[in-house]
């Protein structure tokens, strides 16, 4: 888990912040459940409860998966709390108007995912904006191997691959500076997607076609996933160990990537 620079501002002093933003109506409502939630003090269940009570159209679930979205982005420490939020949110029943109609579908949660790569092009601290990045990573990475669905998870996990393994030269006497800068911001990408979802990621086989395809020419197979590819990417993780140009915590991360995709390997064929 990477711990963001955001951690030594306390969450609740965060949470009280917004709060105080929004004078009042249902959004300060929310942004109350979600704290009284994360404190222990209302289950998930009856959080969900709540802010479902505001839920009447699309447009009215934004905030709510907005604040989810930055706080797990910020506190990763409160991952697994939001988690079991946002899997009781989905437990609830369909919004439907007076005709019967569906108006609102909990699972449509793309709010979130926007809401939260909209914040973080925003930021103009490099150090904050990548680690919440990475914790945002490690939350849409996590819902996914716990079965919800996160935007994107195929092109989002599959464009990281392709960045670390697939757009560097092939040996590391050709590197130039952008190479190796290259590999310390997207191998801790690629830890994450692997460590929190590697077994959902392997069984994907010939079901996404990773972007981009085949540039550099580092990968000369089939221009989709698969298994083959996958067991490129390994090799290419294997590889980053012995760079030396590369940061430290960029091999130690190659190390556990390479270990995770074994794991994950023996989890799948069983």
């Amino acid at each position: 888990m990477f711990i963001s620079s955001e951690m030594a501002r306390n969450w609740e002093a965060y949470l009280q912040d917004e709060i105080k933003k929004t004078n009042g109506g249902q959004i300060q409502k929310e942004v109350e459940t979600i704290r009284d939630f994360l404190k222990g003090a209302v289950s998930s269940t009856e959080a969900a409860t709540q802010l479902g009570s505001g839920f009447t159209t699309k447009d009215s679930t934004y905030n709510v998966w907005s604040f989810v979205g930055q706080i797990s982005s910020k506190y990763p420490e409160h991952h697994e709390a939001l988690l079991k939020l946002v899997a009781a949110i989905y437990q609830l029943p369909e919004v439907v108007d007076q005709n019967g109609q569906v108006t609102l579908q909990l699972s449509d949660h793309s709010e979130m995912i926007g809401a939260v790569w909209g914040d973080l092009t925003e930021d103009r601290n490099w150090e904050t904006y990548y680690d919440n990045h990475v914790n945002s990573i490690a939350f849409l990475a996590k819902m996914s191997s716990l079965g919800i669905p996160s935007l994107n998870l195929a092109d989002d996990c599959a464009q990281d691959f392709c960045m670390a393994f697939e757009q560097t030269p092939r040996d590391e006497a050709s590197f130039k500076q952008e190479d190796i800068q290259a590999l310390n911001i997207n191998i801790p990408l690629v830890a994450q997607w692997v460590l929190n979802a590697g077994e959902l990621i392997i069984s994907l086989n010939r079901k996404i076609e990773p972007w981009p395809p085949n540039q550099k020419g580092l990968w000369t197979g089939p221009p989709e996933f698969c298994i083959a590819r996958w067991e490129f990417w390994k090799s290419r993780a294997a590889w980053v160990q012995g760079l030396k140009s590369v940061h430290p915590k960029t091999r130690e991360l190659a190390r556990g990537v390479t270990e995770a995709m074994e794991k994950a390997e023996a989890a799948f064929y069983g």
